[in-house]
């Protein structure tokens, strides 16, 4: 980390001589943290080939992207390196290289805040959009899909190392405050657009764009979220939210077994809220309304993850005689409406935008250790889930 820390050190040094231009004031700066160094390299560089085709000339925006890549075979370097990406519509990288930093952990949060640092030192803006680019498991890690790396977000397979919730949870305030308030946090990754997340995260960000299933291998289309920002570089943080689900809406419109939402961060309090009276009232509910609550799990739209299930889709699929738990219900319904900024998914999936943890059997120990250090844990679902499987 000494080696990253002062490789962006030098590159102040170097860049802020030369670039009277870079101190102007930008309506956007949109930063992509884009972790290649696994097996998905070869997606980025096509990632960084979208940003380039839909940059405008002279866009009053700044595109800012550091590529950690593994083999070199598709980027052409090992290692990571810190781009400006200029406008090119060609199939070769030819973004600005404003530094080569060598190896680096991409799954180290030091280099997560040193690269945000950095952007937001070099390259002011009004706005600021911050994605984390990788694989991504939701809340938890995957331990039985890698043996040997146990991933939340963003793993680095030279490094063995991965950003897990809680570490993320650390250091989002910080990052947001490095930028004046982060206007937006995009996953473009899979299965991280829950609510275990959206509680951690939204006191740091406006608003927080992701999938709640699983995402196809080209993820995010970028020309059609860069042009539209290019040309119009004045819209705010929700309006950039929907223009994200519609991009993914228009790419994937024809695919199965997709979904993508933007979420409105202020309103996720009131769905905790709403979450903590519904916990208890299935708590108090049980054992008498045991089928009812296993029946509603069975009809509930789950994921590729099958202990993620979409919340609403459960609240809705509630059929119980307790009237506190029907009411609790649709206060959560409600809630995940006043959240939603916007949702799309495809034609075979029964989604509203946000997902939580429901285990298909008693959870393991380790799984319950680790909810019990995020704020979900304040809302008693984790007490709900013990008690319906004890």
């Amino acid at each position: 980390m000494k080696k990253f820390l002062a490789a962006f050190v030098m590159a102040a040094f170097l860049v802020l001589p030369f670039a009277g231009a870079q101190l102007q004031e930008s309506e956007w700066l949109f930063m992509v943290y884009l972790d290649g160094d696994n097996n998905l390299e070869s997606y980025g560089v096509r990632d960084l080939n979208e940003m380039e085709a839909g940059l405008a000339q002279g866009a009053n925006i700044k595109v800012l992207v550091l590529f950690d890549g593994y083999s070199g075979r598709y980027i052409g370097h090992k290692g990571a390196k810190l781009y400006e990406v200029l406008s090119d519509t060609s199939t070769t990288v030819r973004s600005k290289v404003v530094e080569d930093l060598g190896e680096v952990n991409m799954g180290d949060t030091s280099t997560l805040v040193d690269f945000v640092d950095y952007c937001v030192s070099n390259y002011p803006a009004r706005n600021h959009a911050l994605v984390l680019w990788n694989h991504g498991a939701g809340w938890r890690a995957l331990e039985e899909e890698r043996e040997e790396v146990f991933k939340d977000v963003c793993f680095d397979d030279t490094d063995g190392d991965r950003l897990t919730t809680e570490e993320l949870s650390q250091v989002m305030p910080y990052i947001s405050s490095s930028c004046g308030f982060l206007d937006l946090l995009g996953f473009d990754a899979c299965l991280m657009q829950m609510f275990e997340l959206a509680y951690e995260f939204y006191d740091s960000t406006e608003v927080i764009a992701a999938s709640q299933e699983s995402e196809p291998g080209d993820g995010w289309d970028y020309s059609s979220i860069i042009g539209p920002l290019s040309n119009n570089p004045y819209m705010d943080a929700e309006a950039l939210g929907r223009l994200m689900v519609d991009s993914y809406a228009r790419y994937y419109g024809g695919d199965s077994a997709v979904t993508f939402s933007a979420i409105r961060s202020s309103a996720v309090p009131a769905l905790a809220d709403a979450i903590a009276r519904f916990s208890s009232a299935l708590i108090n509910a049980m054992p008498a309304e045991r089928p009812a609550i296993s029946s509603a799990r069975s009809a509930t739209q789950q994921f590729s993850y099958s202990d993620y299930i979409d919340l609403y889709d459960f609240a809705g699929n509630l059929k119980t005689g307790s009237d506190d738990v029907m009411s609790a219900a649709a206060d959560v319904m409600h809630a995940i409406d006043s959240c939603m900024i916007s949702e799309w998914h495809s034609y075979d999936m029964e989604t509203h935008g946000l997902s939580i943890w429901f285990n298909t059997t008693y959870p393991a120990q380790q799984y319950i250790d680790r909810y019990r250090n995020l704020r979900v844990y304040e809302t008693g679902w984790l007490d709900f889930l013990l008690a319906y499987y004890g």
